[in-house]
């Protein structure tokens, strides 16, 4: 062999100065080719460390392109090649070694044990002509070193792209099972997707989407064609989750012959892209409004104004200027209405509890000169989490729609529901034909009206996420409902320090709620469960030393149909509270919860009340007061990091849930009417993983049960 296809740098090991020197000599007029010489295992091992000590002339020229293929002879002046080739294979070097003995050394048994032991080759003295058989077992060695390396550099590569790049690759076989993905895989994941179809990983949470993508898959991987940038909206079957818009590309994985192996995928989620294209083309239709408005609008009353002040400079006539003056006062009063639309379209700035009283006297009080009549039907300690700012915009425009279509004498009644609160007048109503149309922008039917008040409304309720109606009151007027808000009108409230103190940390029961004391004793947390079909199974340990609890739930969902979850829990016969703290919980899914639980049996589908954390740092509470209901899902952002205090009261039938970031400071979450059976229920910590086959592990600390 007298051409090389790329450059070695080989170092020969030989305790025999005369076979170095001659193997030195023989290689040098080679130009691919450059030695370097050692005599022990040592001096060995520090050449292919960088070191220098001992090293020949040419040694730089090997360090300088790295030393790519080792071979030794048996006898080394330090020990064997044998023993040299296991300390290397013992580092995980995987530098090729070939074996290169001297006659006298070389044996059937001696290369057995050689390639056993991690030798690249085996070739004895007695056998090479020339040193040409030795350096064709070099090349080759190197080349499939060097080859080696590559394809472990590039798996490398692609192992830190899968972990790291923020859109979901995937790659399937021909029957579309999953052979790798990256860490973004899929919207939901709630399965280890290696192995299985779409339909297999995401059937449940997107059935028909699943399907589909699959049905992609193969049209793939059976026509060869791929399929570019497709968008599809995937609707999910999560807890609040809204849909998600995909842009996905499929082409096929082929093989050296051209075959059709499988496919790789890339979807990324454009949701926040579609999103705000969405609200682009919202401020444009709404900059189009104000066009509209300024235009026509404000046109008429100008022109009428304009009119006048002509007759009165023409003819001296100032009796046309109470028409200006009318005509001014419309112009402001649309002008204030077009101000007040473009102020609340910039969200929510501050949600939180709101005390519903004093947000509507003050409204009333502000903005209500007239001898129209306030009625509240709700308890005074009322609070509705809200941004105060929007919900004082959203009552004054219902009130003054009640005052421009029932007149200054109208009553006007504000309540509340289970789920949320309505404002009533007992005015000529809304014709049933009318009710869908007049949210939209520019819509009225009283005299003089701007079509601008009720739009408003709209939009504070789409920025709230509250679903807003219009019917029929009880007295024949209009009745606006908006419904899906968090409200409590039972919360108690600790107003003394030390009494909270107490009952942060178990020692006291005292609380003070309607103006009276309520005075019981604290339960122990007795036993646990898995409450439904939950797997894996679920476990719980409590440790004294430190008063936690740690939680291993499993369950493939708290929500809608599913009610699956590891419980902790006492039984109480009465009013009763639990409060504790979220310490820890594992990120398994980011649905996965833990949290305080009320329920009325240890049955899956029996009545429940909820609040926890999610792995997202988000508090969640969940509801279903009725055996026949789903279960509900209220998501709220946290103001704080972990941990995070949650408490339940039961008091009669109402289950009111709070969150707190000391223990000491409640804000009442939610509220909602359980009734059970004989009034006995359960109480205690829930903790599901939302995935069916790993449990979530959490830790509470400071949990108590009182009966109140």
């Amino acid at each position: 062999m007298d051409e090389f296809d790329a450059s070695v740098s080989l170092l020969y090991v030989d305790g025999d100065p005369r076979s170095r020197d001659q193997l030195s000599r023989s290689l040098a007029d080679r130009d691919a080719v450059s030695v370097v010489t050692a005599s022990t295992s040592t001096e060995a091992v520090r050449h292919l460390e960088g070191g220098r000590s001992g090293a020949s002339a040419s040694v730089g020229a090997a360090d300088e392109r790295g030393i790519n293929c080792l071979v030794s002879a048996y006898e080394l002046a330090d020990g064997t090649g044998f023993e040299l080739l296991r300390l290397l294979r013992e580092d995980d070097t995987d530098l090729p070694v070939i074996l290169y003995p001297a006659a006298e050394h070389g044996s059937e048994r001696l290369a057995s044990e050689a390639l056993g032991a991690g030798a690249t080759s085996y070739l004895p003295q007695s056998l090479d002509d020339g040193y040409e058989t030795l350096l064709e077992r070099v090349t080759e060695a190197v080349a499939d070193y060097e080859r080696t390396e590559r394809l472990r550099l590039e798996a490398d590569m692609f192992d830190t792209l899968l972990s790291n790049v923020p859109v979901s690759i995937y790659i399937k076989d021909r029957e579309g099972h999953h052979i790798r993905v990256s860490e973004e895989v899929g919207p939901t994941m709630s399965l280890d997707p290696i192995g299985k179809t779409d339909p297999e990983v995401y059937g449940e949470e997107i059935g028909a989407h699943a399907r589909q993508s699959y049905e992609d898959d193969m049209r793939v991987i059976e026509t060869g064609e791929p399929i570019i940038d497709k968008e599809e909206v995937w609707s999910i079957d999560q807890p609040d989750a809204e849909p998600l818009w995909l842009r996905s590309t499929k082409i096929p994985w082929r093989d050296d012959d051209g075959n059709v192996r499988g496919l790789v995928g890339i979807t990324r989620d454009i949701t926040e892209l579609k999103r705000r294209e969405e609200e682009l083309e919202l401020q444009t239709q709404r900059l189009d409004r104000f066009a509209s408005f300024a235009s026509h609008d404000l046109r008429n009353p100008l022109n009428i104004a304009q009119g006048y002040l002509e007759l009165a400079v023409e003819n001296g006539d100032v009796a046309g200027l109470e028409e200006v003056q009318r005509a001014l006062e419309k112009m402001d009063e649309l002008i204030d209405d077009l101000l007040s639309t473009a102020q609340s379209d910039v969200g929510l700035a501050s949600v939180g509890p709101v005390p519903l009283e004093a947000v509507v006297e003050d409204v009333w009080a502000e903005r209500m000169a007239t001898d129209a009549t306030l009625r509240t039907e709700f308890p005074e300690e009322t609070v509705i989490r809200a941004d105060e700012s929007l919900l004082r915009q959203l009552l004054e425009n219902l009130f003054r729609n009640a005052l421009d279509h029932a007149g200054d004498r109208v009553e006007i009644t504000v309540g509340v529901t289970e789920t949320g609160f309505f404002v009533a007048d007992d005015g000529p109503g809304i014709p049933e034909g009318d009710q869908d149309a007049i949210f939209e922008y520019g819509y009225t039917n009283a005299e003089g009206g701007t079509g601008i008040g009720l739009a408003i409304v709209n939009q504070v309720a789409d920025a709230h996420d509250w679903s807003l109606s219009v019917s029929t009151a009880t007295s024949g007027g209009a009745r606006f409902n908006l419904e899906d808000c968090l409200v409590v009108t039972r919360p108690i409230v600790d107003d003394d320090a030390a009494v909270a103190d107490e009952i942060a940390d178990g020692t006291g029961t005292g609380v003070v709620r309607d103006g009276g004391g309520l005075g019981g004793s604290p339960l122990d947390l007795c036993d646990h469960v898995d409450i439904g079909t939950t797997a894996p199974p679920g476990d719980a340990q409590y440790d004294e030393a430190t008063d936690q609890w740690t939680v291993c739930g499993g369950g493939r969902n708290l929500w809608h149909k599913t009610d699956e979850s590891h419980f902790v829990y006492t039984q109480v016969d009465g009013d009763a509270r639990i409060v504790g703290r979220v310490a820890d919980i594992e990120t398994v899914n980011e649905y996965s919860k833990a949290g305080m639980m009320f329920r009325g049996n240890l049955e899956a589908g029996s009545p429940l009340g909820y609040v926890g954390l999610t792995p997202c740092n988000e508090s969640e509470v969940l509801w279903r007061p009725d055996p026949t209901d789903n279960i509900v899902s209220y998501q709220l952002e946290t103001e704080t990091t972990a941990p995070h205090w949650y408490r339940i009261d039961r008091l009669d039938d109402e289950v009111i849930c709070y969150r707190s970031s000391d223990g000491e400071e409640w804000v009442p979450v939610d509220q909602r009417t359980i009734r059970c059976e004989e009034g006995t229920a359960m109480v205690g910590l829930a903790v599901c993983s939302h995935d069916p086959e790993r449990t979530c592990t959490t830790v509470f600390d400071r949990v108590r049960v009182v009966d109140l």
